[in-house]
């Protein structure tokens, strides 16, 4: 009897090596990727910030009491164009790391599945040579 390993225990073992020697560094790139994008998340929203408070101080305000002229700058900042660009930006910043999260979480499960794999395939191949090597020995 040999001790060929069957193809498709040779290929399972390929893939598993691979992918261990692959996920770890596209679960590097995609965390990097996240602290990137919450770094500009939050400056997108210092820039929003900044230009609601361009609005209200750039708000033409006549009115009579606090209620009209709270109003009116309310206004003003729903329809300032720098306050909607920059929400804009800030909300499609939000999708990405909201998306980007997701991938991290699926590499991370796929990593630990690989390890599970692993761990088996390992056991498998064990105790098929503890067996080999007990038919190996002369009675």
């Amino acid at each position: 009897m040999t001790d060929v390993a069957l193809p498709a225990e040779k290929e399972l073992s390929a893939r598993i090596v691979g992918d261990l020697a692959r996920l770890p560094g596209e679960l590097h790139n995609l965390e990097s990727f996240l602290a990137t994008l919450r770094a500009t998340l939050g400056a997108q929203r210092a820039e929003l910030e900044t230009a609601r408070l361009d609005a209200v101080i750039n708000a033409v305000v006549d009115g009579k009491n606090a209620e009209a002229r709270k109003l009116q700058q309310e206004q003003a900042v729903a329809a300032s164009p720098e306050v909607k660009r920059a929400g804009q930006a800030a909300s499609e910043t939000e999708n990405a790391i909201a998306n980007a999260e997701v991938d991290a979480k699926r590499l991370a499960r796929q990593f630990q599945a690989t390890l599970a794999l692993a761990e088996l395939q390992s056991a498998r191949l064990n105790a098929m040579s503890t067996y080999r090597k007990s038919r190996d020995v002369p009675a």
